[in-house]
């Protein structure tokens, strides 16, 4: 069984499995390569939430996502996890105070049901006064309780400016 520090970064690779049951660190399955960049103000409270990139759960097996973190992150933390279903297709979002999106904690589980598809959602807390980044997102997952635990790496490259600021500056 492969643990978290075993992580296999799907997103950069490009990967996409379509057989029943998948490795632990194949199971969860980035759907972003990296090449996208979203940068947005953060409002007034100092937060902000983006959701663009999305995971498939390559498995029969239900996954249970336990813990977001940034990837490379400069002068940024998360503050707000959800995975969101994909419906509409074009579903996502950009700059959303957190009272209209109701992200949960960091740390509460979220359940991908075998062979689904989710946005994953995030909220952010630039740590100063400039500007901020992240590389994206490392999802770290159970499969079916008991096979072990892995990782995926969701690369969408995001940035804050500060409130009342423009992208870019």
């Amino acid at each position: 069984m492969l643990s978290a520090s075993a992580a296999v970064a799907l997103a950069a690779a490009g990967a996409f499995l379509a057989f029943g049951w998948a490795a632990p660190s194949m199971a969860l399955q980035s759907m972003t390569d990296g090449s996208v960049t979203v940068c947005t103000p953060v409002h007034a409270d100092g937060r902000v939430a983006i959701a663009l990139p999305m995971v498939r759960n390559a498995t029969n097996a239900e996954i249970v996502v336990t813990d977001a973190a940034l990837v490379d992150p400069d002068a940024v933390r998360v503050v707000g996890f959800d995975l969101l279903p994909v419906a509409p297709p074009d579903v996502g979002y950009v700059g959303f105070p957190l009272d209209e999106v109701g992200l949960h904690p960091v740390f509460a589980p979220v359940t991908v049901a075998p062979g689904d598809e989710m946005v994953v959602a995030i909220a952010l807390e630039p740590t100063s006064d400039a500007a901020s980044r992240t590389e994206g997102v490392r999802l770290t997952y159970e499969v079916d309780g008991r096979l072990g635990t892995g990782s995926v790496d969701v690369m969408l490259a995001m940035e804050t400016a500060p409130a009342g600021g423009v992208c870019g500056d």
